[in-house]
C-alpha cells in the first residue's frame, strides 16, 4: 500500500500486462482474498466474512479490468482464454524424486515444497512466461501425442494451487 502525493488514503498499485491499476485498501484485500478463495461462490463468503457488503460489485470490477479471471477447465472458450494469458513463476522448480517420478515440486528459496504438481502443469509453469499457456498445452499436445485441451483442462484445473501457494502469477501475454 502506498500513499499518493496529496493522497489521504492508500491505495494497492496492481500491474496487468502494461497497466497498473489503483485500488483501495477494501479492493486490493478482495483482490487477495481470490487467491485463497478459487470459486466465486466461496469467494464471495470469503468477503462477506470479512465484512464487505459490496464483494459482487468489487468482484465484477476486477473482472471487467481483467484483475482477475475465471477459468472453467470445461468451458469450451478455454483454449481462447489459455491463448491470452502466460503463467509467470514467482518460485523454484525442485523436481520429482525417484519415489514419486509423477509429481514435481515448486518450493521457495528453502527448497521445501509449496505446490506438488503433474508434469503438465509443471512444464506449462517452466516454460509460460515466454508464451501462452494455450500455447506451451499445444506444444505438449504434439509431443505426447495428445489433443491440447485435453491438457489444457488438466492445466486450468490446476492453476489454483499454483497461484494460491506463491509460485506463480497469470498475466497477460504481451
Amino acid at each position: 500500500m502506498t500513499f499518493p502525493p496529496g493522497g489521504e488514503a492508500p491505495v494497492a498499485n496492481v500491474r496487468v500486462g502494461d497497466e497498473f491499476h489503483q485500488l483501495s485498501p477494501g479492493e486490493y484485500h478482495i483482490w487477495l482474498l481470490a487467491t485463497a478463495h478459487h470459486s466465486r461462490e466461496a469467494l464471495l463468503q470469503a468477503t462477506r466474512q470479512a465484512g464487505y457488503v459490496d464483494g459482487d460489485q468489487v468482484l465484477e470490477a476486477l473482472l471487467g479490468l481483467g484483475m482477475m479471471i475465471e477459468l472453467d477447465p470445461e468451458d469450451a472458450k478455454l483454449d481462447a482464454q489459455l491463448a491470452q494469458l502466460r503463467l509467470v513463476s514467482i518460485a523454484i522448480g525442485i523436481g520429482n524424486s525417484a519415489e514419486h517420478p509423477e509429481a514435481f515440486a515448486i518450493g521457495g528459496p528453502d527448497l521445501q515444497p509449496r505446490a506438488l504438481v503433474g508434469l503438465d502443469l509443471y512444464t506449462v509453469w517452466g516454460m509460460s512466461y515466454r508464451a501462452s499457456i494455450w500455447a506451451v498445452c499445444q506444444q505438449i499436445g504434439a509431443l505426447a501425442e495428445e489433443e491440447p485441451a485435453a491438457v489444457a483442462r488438466r492445466v486450468a484445473a490446476g492453476i489454483p494451487v499454483l497461484v494460491s501457494n506463491s509460485c506463480a502469477y497469470l498475466d497477460v501475454v504481451p
